[in-house]
């Protein structure tokens, strides 16, 4: 939340940080239209939707280091 209102701040100063401010207002209130809620008191979990996580699936490979790494092999031992 903090960077879009540094940079405001830093480009435009007050007047930035009031239009930055505003805009999220607006996305805020926009927002909650779309949800059919007129107070953040009704807002709650039941309103995120995360049916579509299930079929994301949990990564078991990690490609970066699976092709990059190579094993070494072990010393060999005299007898």
């Amino acid at each position: 939340m903090g960077r879009p209102f540094l940079y405001a701040m830093a480009g435009y100063g007050q007047p930035g940080v009031e239009r930055a401010a505003k805009i999220l207002k607006a996305e805020m209130v926009r927002d909650m239209k779309l949800l059919g809620v007129k107070s953040i008191d009704e807002l709650n979990e039941d309103l995120i939707d995360i049916e579509s996580l299930k079929y994301k699936g949990i990564q078991t490979f990690d490609s970066l280091y699976g092709l990059n790494y190579t094993e070494m092999l072990a010393p060999k031992f005299k007898n």
